[in-house]
C-alpha cells in the first residue's frame, strides 16, 4: 500500500504544480505555452475556463493539494485509515475523472482546440483514480457495507442530481427557444445558457455518481427491474440533450 500511496501523492504534486502554473499564469494575464505545440492560451481563457464562476484550476490546486496532503498523512500516520475515509478518497477520485472526462468533452467539441496542459492534467486525475481503485483492490477494501448503511443519502443525492439535470435542462431548452424569438443569441443570453448547462452537467455528475452508489449493493435485483432500465433511458436522452 505504501507504494500506491506514494504514487497518488507524487501524481498529486504534479498536478497540483501543472494548476498553480496555469493560474499564475492565467491571473498575471501572461501567455500560457503549450509544450507539444497546442493552444493552451486560447483553451485557459475561454468561457469554458470557469465552472459555476469559478476558475478550473481552482478546482484542480484544491482536489490535488487535499490528495496530496491526506494521503502523506496517511504514509506516516497508517493508524488513521479507515473505512469512511478511503470511501470518501476513492469517491473523490472518481468524481475528478469523470470530471476530467467533461473537460476533455468541452476541449474536443466545444471548443474545438487542445491545452496540454489540461491534458497532462486530466491524465494525472485518470492516474490517481487507477491508483486508488488499486489501492482499494489491494486492501480488500468494500464501498457496499458503507453504500447499504447510508442508503437514504445516496438516495437523497440521486434524486438531487436528477432535480438538477431534468431541470436544468427543461429550463435551458425553454429558455434557449424564448431567446431565439428575435433570431440571435447576447452575449448575456448566452452566458446563461452557458450557466444552465454547467448546472445540468452537476446534475449528470451526481446522478452517475449516486446512481452506482444505489446499483452496486442490488445489481442482480434492479438489472431485472423494468423501472431501473427505464430510468437509465432518462439519463441517456438528459446527456444526449
Amino acid at each position: 500500500m505504501l507504494t500506491i500511496y506514494l504514487l497518488i501523492v507524487a501524481a498529486a504534486l504534479v498536478g497540483l504544480t501543472i494548476t498553480i502554473n496555469i493560474y499564475k499564469k492565467k491571473h498575471k494575464k501572461k501567455v500560457l505555452v503549450c509544450p507539444f505545440g497546442a493552444d493552451c492560451d486560447s483553451v485557459i481563457k475561454s468561457d469554458f475556463s470557469s465552472f459555476l464562476g469559478i476558475g478550473l484550476e481552482i478546482y484542480g490546486a484544491l482536489y490535488y493539494g487535499l490528495i496530496a496532503l491526506i494521503y502523506s498523512t496517511l504514509i506516516f500516520f497508517p493508524e488513521l485509515k479507515n473505512e469512511m475515509l478511503m470511501f470518501i478518497l476513492t469517491g473523490a477520485s472518481i468524481g475528478a475523472f469523470l470530471f476530467s472526462l467533461y473537460l476533455t468533452f468541452v476541449q474536443a467539441f466545444l471548443i474545438k482546440t487542445w491545452c496540454s496542459w489540461c491534458l497532462m492534467s486530466a491524465g494525472i486525475s485518470t492516474a490517481i483514480f487507477i491508483f486508488a481503485m488499486i489501492g482499494a483492490s489491494i486492501s480488500e477494501f468494500s464501498f457496499i457495507p458503507i453504500l447499504t448503511e447510508y442508503k437514504s443519502y445516496v438516495v437523497l443525492l440521486h434524486l438531487l442530481g436528477f432535480a438538477l439535470g431534468v431541470g436544468g435542462a427543461t429550463i435551458s431548452d425553454v429558455l434557449f427557444l424564448r431567446f431565439l424569438k428575435d433570431f440571435k443569441i447576447t452575449i448575456e443570453e448566452k452566458n446563461i445558457l452557458q450557466l444552465m448547462s454547467q448546472i445540468v452537467w452537476v446534475g449528470l455528475l451526481i446522478i452517475v455518481v449516486s446512481g452506482v452508489g444505489l446499483f452496486l449493493p442490488e445489481s442482480e435485483r434492479l438489472l431485472d427491474s423494468a423501472k431501473f432500465l427505464t430510468k437509465m433511458i432518462v439519463v441517456a436522452v438528459i446527456i444526449l440533450n
